[in-house]
């Protein structure tokens, strides 16, 4: 008879505070952000990693998330982020 080998896929659930951030329609932003979390449990944020980006850099509709220091998430604390965004004439913040 042969082994059995079962893969077990987990989830890891992190729980973020909202950010609220201040943006100018139609030019280039960036805006530093300290985003909250709790149930860390280990993970790592490496400095420069980029979390999120949508669009073309300095084009309208543009919006991207990065890390600013390599951070382990573990039990609560906080992250130190950057966002860059170009924000069209009627997006919203």
């Amino acid at each position: 008879m042969g082994n059995i080998i079962f893969n077990v896929a987990g989830k890891i659930f992190l729980n973020f505070s909202p950010i609220s951030a201040a943006l100018i329609r139609e030019e280039d932003n960036t805006v530093p952000v300290t985003l909250n979390y709790t149930s860390g449990t280990g993970q790592t944020m490496t400095a420069g990693q980029v979390l999120y980006t949508v669009g073309t850099a300095g084009q309208p509709g543009y919006l991207e998330v990065r890390v600013n220091t390599t951070t382990t998430l573990i039990g609560s604390g906080s992250v130190a982020l950057t966002v860059y965004s170009h924000p069209t004439a009627t997006q919203a913040n």
